[in-house]
């Protein structure tokens, strides 16, 4: 079975945004594919941060290091990084 985590992250924590809807919509996702959810991650910080600055990024990636991880769902690409070569060197 693929393994798969979710990352889900909004802007900032003064807002009245919330990870709720990213978080159950790939949670249904997830279970729609079949796949078996090994974690979720969710986060509340600007994406404009570097990786070190976005602790709960970091403890995913060194889960994903590990190689228990298939798969990480994510709302939308830049839930990763704010341009597209932070988000590719993300992945």
């Amino acid at each position: 079975m693929i393994k798969a985590v979710i990352y889900s992250r909004v802007s900032s924590e003064g807002n009245r945004q919330d990870t709720e809807r990213q978080t159950n919509e790939l949670i249904e996702y997830a279970n729609k594919m079949g796949y078996e959810l090994v974690g979720v991650y969710e986060e509340k910080v600007s994406g404009f941060k570097k990786n070190e600055d976005r602790p709960v990024f970091s403890k995913m990636l060194e889960e994903i290091e590990k190689g228990a991880i298939d798969k990480v769902l994510v709302w939308e690409l830049s839930r990763i990084g704010r341009s597209v070569i932070q988000s590719l060197q993300n992945i």
